[in-house]
C-alpha cells in the first residue's frame, strides 16, 4: 500500500487534484481552505508531492490526506478515490509487506507523539500567558480603585503594593507571550518540515 501511496503522489500533484475538484489557486499557491470558513485563501499548495498546508486551521498532509479529509475516506478509499478520477489504473489489491506495516505503525505513532508534545507545549503556553494577562488585569484595576485623587493625598497600601508588583506582572506578562509565540511558531515550523519531507 505504501507503494502505491508514493505512485499517487508522484503522478497526481496538489495543483491537479484541486483543479479536479473545483477548487481555486491563485498564482501564488494559494486556495481557500475547505476545511474551515475564510475569505482570503490561507491554504497554501506546495509543488510537486510536498502537498499543502493551512495557515488557519492548520491541516496539512498530501494529496492522499486531502481527498481522504475532503470526501471524509479512510486511507485506502482515497487511493480508489485517486485512482478512479485520474485514470491511473492500480492494483489497489495490493497488500503490504510485514515490514511496510510496521514501518507505518512506527511512523504513526512517532507523530502521534511528537503532535501530543506539541499540543501540551502550547496549551501549557497559553496558559500561563492568559494567567499572567489576567493577574496584570486585576493590579491595573487595584491601581485604578486605589488612585490618590491627587498629590497631597497618601498612598493607600493596596495603591502602593499594586504599583510595587505591577513591573515583575508585565515582565511575567511580556515572557508568556513570548514563550506562546515561539510555540505556535514552532508548531508551524514542524508542519512545514512534515511537507518538506513528504510527512502528513
Amino acid at each position: 500500500m505504501n507503494r502505491l501511496a508514493e505512485t499517487i503522489r508522484q503522478r497526481v500533484s496538489m495543483f491537479d487534484a484541486m483543479k479536479k475538484y473545483g477548487i481555486a489557486v491563485s498564482r501564488a499557491g494559494y486556495a481557500c481552505c475547505p476545511f474551515h470558513s475564510e475569505k482570503t485563501g490561507s491554504l497554501r499548495i506546495y509543488p510537486g508531492d510536498r502537498g499543502w498546508y493551512c495557515w488557519g486551521c492548520h491541516a496539512h498532509g498530501d494529496v492522499i490526506d486531502f481527498v481522504a479529509r475532503y470526501f471524509g475516506l479512510n486511507f485506502k478509499g482515497a487511493l480508489a478515490r485517486l485512482d478512479s478520477d485520474f485514470n491511473l489504473g492500480l492494483p489497489l489489491d495490493y497488500e503490504p509487506t510485514p515490514q511496510e506495516r510496521l514501518a507505518a505503525a512506527q511512523i504513526a505513532a512517532q507523530e502521534r507523539s511528537e503532535r501530543q508534545m506539541r499540543e501540551n507545549a502550547q496549551a501549557e503556553a497559553e496558559a500561563a500567558y492568559w494567567g499572567d494577562f489576567t493577574a496584570l488585569q486585576m493590579c491595573d484595576a487595584l491601581l485604578q480603585e486605589n488612585r490618590p485623587a491627587n498629590q497631597t493625598v497618601p498612598w493607600n497600601d493596596r495603591f502602593t503594593y499594586a504599583l510595587l508588583n505591577r513591573a515583575d506582572l508585565m515582565e511575567n506578562f511580556k515572557h508568556s507571550q513570548t514563550v506562546m509565540q515561539l510555540t505556535r511558531e514552532r508548531g508551524r515550523a514542524d508542519g512545514r518540515t512534515r511537507l518538506a519531507t513528504g510527512l502528513s
